[in-house]
């Protein structure tokens, strides 16, 4: 009667055990993102302005803003200009205007994620003619 008692509590320690690893495994706390952003090459440069691309790669819900880092800088996210753009599209641009022909400009494409996580897509550089 003790052994089959012992063997009993065995199985649910067990049981328990696996349900809590299986249940565990299938929570999301946001820590593994599959969502990325890339920065796409500009179109349209002229004296007048140019058109700086991004794109959301595996857009989701957890993307709170997206936009566009520019400058003179080489390094746009650190120091650059921001343009926000209002939109939920996988796809998005920002016209540029009141360039200085003869400068060159860099920008990347960036989201932020949950509100506080920031992704950067590589620098593109363009020079205004």
């Amino acid at each position: 009667m003790i052994r089959k008692k012992n063997i009993q509590f065995v199985f649910v320690i067990m049981y328990l055990i696996l349900f809590s690893l299986f249940t565990a495994c299938g929570q999301d706390d946001g820590s593994s993102m599959d969502v990325n952003v890339v920065t796409l090459e500009p179109l349209n440069v002229s004296k007048s302005g140019a058109t700086c691309r991004g794109k959301v790669l595996y857009n989701d819900n957890y993307i709170t803003e997206r936009g566009i880092c520019w400058g003179v800088n080489p390094k746009p996210s650190e120091n650059g200009n921001i343009e926000v753009v209002n939109t939920e599209d996988e796809n998005y641009s920002v016209k540029l205007t009141g360039l200085v022909p003869g400068n060159t400009y860099y920008y990347c494409a960036f989201i932020i994620v949950d509100g506080s996580i920031k992704l950067y897509g590589d620098v593109v550089s363009f020079t205004v003619e």
